[in-house]
């Protein structure tokens, strides 16, 4: 499933909301989705949004770590299983699309450059210094598109 409807979705809890709708509309009893690094922030904003939502949540810890979140929709009876899948392949994202020969790269983020008012930005890369989470050299940024 894609969501690229984003003209209608104006920051991160209205795409949660949108995607689970989606998804609960499908036929998904059983259905285990995988997220990357899931037990750090995304997997506690993920619960929290969800919560929102009206979402049965139950999560499994271990020592701080989520490991799983259990979601279940009242409405449809259907419920999913998000993993963490750095317990299966326990690399950055970028050493395994190496690893698996991905012809798509992991990307850059310029982190420092988000803000509620540019969630949908289209334009010239930010500047050097928005990109100092992703660790980048100037180098490497020189070398990044400039659209």
């Amino acid at each position: 499933m894609f969501i690229i409807d984003y003209k209608n979705i104006h920051n991160s809890n209205e795409l949660i909301k949108v995607m689970f709708e989606r998804l609960f509309k499908n036929d998904v009893i059983g259905y285990t989705l995988y997220v990357h690094n899931l037990g750090r922030f995304d997997g506690i904003f993920l619960i929290k949004e969800l919560a929102k939502l009206d979402y049965k949540i139950s999560a499994l810890w271990n020592d701080n770590a989520l490991l799983k979140i259990k979601v279940s929709d009242k409405e449809s009876k259907q419920s999913i299983t998000i993993l963490d899948s750095i317990n299966l392949l326990p690399q950055k994202l970028e050493k395994l699309l190496e690893k698996f020969n991905c012809s798509v790269k992991k990307g850059v983020f310029p982190h420092l450059f988000v803000n509620s008012n540019n969630l949908i930005y289209i334009g010239v890369k930010p500047e050097f210094n928005c990109y100092s989470y992703s660790n980048i050299s100037e180098e490497e940024y020189k070398n990044l598109n400039n659209d």
